[in-house]
């Protein structure tokens, strides 16, 4: 697969052709080990070229469109691998192939070339007087002390307010069994819905399997991946030999 464009001014692009030369007639070009050719209409082939590099133009790169529903979840980017010219999916420690399932381990002589972030997931914004859980990443003056993650809460309202523009939400939370508490926080990132069953068991089943595992294999992206899929499956964490 060529980076570049396969359409430059109206005009096919030739395969693996790398740069382009208007004057007068519109000629692609490549350097294929230090070889400079032209692309020929007439003889449908390439041929060498007696001109030099700096002569030619470099083509566009061509803009590679990205399905973050089809990334692995440990993918946090798309990237050329410059070795071979190949579009992958990439993260610190590994990458993959795009159609290509097998993980690879990043060495120190791979060098990529990043293509695309992946997109920050838009906030979930509960609705007023919807029941769901809080989340971690509170600044210390929004949060009270004795709350803690994963605690339910019931929104009230949402607020704007008119001097300085900025949203916020009032939910309620129980602290003890009578005593309920009203709070409020600058935005809604800090909720995420109440867990399904079906999350709970998988989360339950992931932390059990992982008990034994060393501090690099617990916080792996192809092993979070194995175990979700065998949860998924109904596979449950052996629970030990107690002979």
């Amino acid at each position: 697969m060529s980076k570049y464009v396969e359409i430059y001014k109206g005009v096919k692009v030739p395969d693996t052709a790398s740069h382009v030369k208007t004057d007068g007639l519109m000629l692609f070009y490549r350097n294929i080990n230090d070889r400079l050719e032209f692309y020929s209409d007439t003889k449908e082939r390439w041929v060498l070229s007696l001109g030099i590099l700096e002569d030619v133009v470099e083509l566009p790169l061509a803009a590679t469109a990205i399905n973050w529903n089809e990334a692995p979840k440990w993918a946090d980017s798309v990237a050329r691998a410059d070795w071979n010219d190949r579009v992958v999916w990439c993260c610190s420690s590994q990458y993959q192939y795009i159609g290509i399932f097998e993980p690879y381990q990043i060495i120190n002589t791979h060098t990529f070339t990043l293509i695309e972030k992946r997109p920050e997931p838009a906030a979930w914004m509960p609705e007023v007087g919807q029941e769901c859980e809080i989340t971690d990443n509170w600044n210390s003056f929004e949060r009270p002390r004795n709350m803690k993650d994963g605690q339910k809460v019931t929104i009230l309202m949402n607020y704007k307010c008119p001097a300085t523009g900025s949203e916020g939400v009032v939910f309620t939370w129980i602290e003890a069994p009578d005593i309920v508490r009203t709070e409020w926080t600058s935005n809604g990132k800090h909720f995420r819905p109440i867990k399904t069953e079906a999350e709970k068991k998988r989360n339950a089943f992931m932390s059990q399997a992982k008990a034994g595992l060393s501090f690099d294999m617990k916080y792996n992206h192809v092993v979070d991946s194995v175990l979700e899929q065998l949860a998924d499956n109904g596979f449950k964490a052996p629970e030990g030999d107690e002979s």
